[in-house]
């Protein structure tokens, strides 16, 4: 599935056409998950698609843990061959790629650079807060970096933070890192209810069961806060490479009463989920703009998340929200308490983050956004370059 070209009909009258490098195979069709696969779907459905003739090369991961290697050099280059014919022979308008980190980077780099040379407009949307880690390791890749941002036209950004760090990296003037936070059918979330419990009994954590998803944290915060969290279970929805050795640990320490451990939800069990659950856990130590956590906060959910990415955009200290630092389990295990023991605040940070959700990020406001960003055509950037 992974690298498949699907070109939608021909374009008619004044249509722009977009080749559009994302993620395109739905959750049912593939055990990788992730917002990503949403975003890309829901700017397909908005009315933009009126004025763009997308074609879509997918790169989703084939696996979680990724394949060996030598597999995904193969299926890169198929990417990047299908990319270059793409170019080539049906000449795009213009490029948007979605971008994470690491490997991905690099691939969807020499995209873009593709791109570039061949006159080609490219809008990049990056989406992993973990491409902070790969820039400060390696001078080469700070250099990558640098070189594939001054040769993008826009670089679409997940929040005010990540604004920043692109417009200082890249050395970009503000108006080619629009801000552009991810989409939410708020409606969807709108009408479910909480329990209204005194003592809510269930936590929600939406996820990739692996270390930087602040998965391990958890459990220590449940040994550290056991005897006050007696009787609240939290919920953990997702797998990953570190699933099992997770649930074994939970059976070594004793601790399956505090845990359920259900896997990958689907769309109609994750709105259940969300009703059984007052409370929900961000405790990433990076992130860009998880798209779990903005469902929650449509959902009403009261939320205790990290500081990270463009979290603090939405999650506001005391106002939409309980900010902690990322690994800081003492902070983690405060914040979860304070919500658990009073359910005025749990009442007001949720209706407030129901609130700031729909003026801000639903569909409504967000594919206009993204019209303005797609169907105006400036000049190419100037491509810049510096030596390592």
């Amino acid at each position: 599935m992974s690298g498949q070209t699907m070109n939608r009909p021909m374009r008619s009258g004044s249509r722009q056409r977009v080749l559009f490098v994302g993620s395109f195979v739905p959750p049912s069709a593939t055990k990788v998950r992730g917002g990503v696969q949403f975003e890309c779907q829901s700017l397909i459905d908005s009315p933009v698609s009126a004025s763009v003739e997308w074609s879509l090369l997918d790169t989703t991961m084939e696996s979680l843990p990724p394949p060996p290697l030598r597999r995904r050099l193969v299926l890169a280059t198929r990417r990047l061959l299908r990319f270059g014919i793409q170019l080539v022979f049906n000449r795009p308008d213009s490029c948007l790629i979605y971008v994470s980190s690491g490997a991905s980077f690099i691939e969807k780099g020499a995209m873009a650079l593709s791109a570039r040379i061949l006159g080609v407009r490219v809008v990049l949307r990056p989406v992993s807060g973990l491409i902070i880690d790969d820039y400060r390791k390696s001078r080469v890749f700070r250099w990558f970096v640098r070189l594939v941002l001054r040769a993008t036209d826009v670089v679409a950004c997940q929040g005010t933070r990540w604004c920043e760090f692109y417009q200082s990296v890249g050395d970009l003037p503000s108006s080619r890192t629009p801000l552009v936070y991810n989409p939410v059918d708020a409606s969807k979330y709108a009408t479910l209810k909480t329990s209204g419990h005194s003592s809510p009994n269930k936590a929600l954590l939406i996820g990739w069961v692996e270390q930087n998803k602040g998965i391990w944290d958890l459990l220590k915060l449940v040994r550290r806060f056991a005897p006050e969290l007696e009787g609240m279970q939290f919920v953990i929805c997702g797998k990953g490479s570190e699933f099992e050795e997770f649930v074994a640990a939970i059976a070594r320490d004793n601790l399956g009463r505090f845990f359920d451990m259900r896997g990958w939800v689907d769309m109609n069990e994750k709105l259940a989920v969300l009703a059984e659950c007052e409370i929900y856990l961000m405790l990433s130590h990076r992130e860009g703009l998880p798209n779990a956590l903005l469902e929650a906060m449509a959902a009403g959910r009261a939320v205790v998340a990290t500081a990270v990415g463009s979290v603090p955009d939405l999650v506001r200290q005391g106002e939409t929200g309980l900010l902690c630092e990322p690994k800081d389990v003492e902070d983690m295990g405060n914040c979860i308490l304070e919500l658990r023991n009073n359910p005025q605040l749990r009442q007001r940070l949720g209706l407030a983050a129901q609130q700031r959700i729909i003026h801000t990020l639903d569909y409504e406001v967000v594919w206009r956004q993204w019209a303005d960003i797609l169907l105006r055509k400036p000049a190419v950037s100037p491509l810049r370059t510096e030596t390592v």
